[in-house]
């Protein structure tokens, strides 16, 4: 099973990915291109890994570096969500759910 990244990591707690990920970028715990920091790496929070893809209907393959959680990461973004709430900010998707849709009738 792959590791989660920080944008399934976001949906597994609940967030809104985009807001974890400016909290994230807040704290210093990734850098402006949302790969983890060294630092939390060899911490134990994030793994760093290169992955690649085919792009459709050509023989080029592409590579990219994504950021995954581990479960000691899970925590430490819980603890980042848990701050952020305290500070007042909203983690919650600005999108609307079932509870607050507007029903015709």
């Amino acid at each position: 099973m792959k590791k989660p990244t920080i944008i399934d990591a976001a949906h597994q707690l609940g967030v809104c990915a985009r807001k974890l990920y400016a909290a994230l970028r807040r704290e210093r715990i990734i850098g402006s291109m949302n790969i983890a920091l060294p630092k939390y790496e060899r911490a134990g929070d994030f793994i760093n890994e290169l992955r690649d893809f085919k792009k459709p209907g050509t023989n080029i393959t592409r590579q990219y570096l994504v950021s995954t959680v581990t479960a000691k990461g899970m925590s430490l973004l819980q603890e980042i969500i848990d701050a952020e709430i305290r500070a007042g900010r909203e983690l919650r998707s600005g999108y609307a759910t079932n509870s607050r849709v507007a029903r015709a009738g």
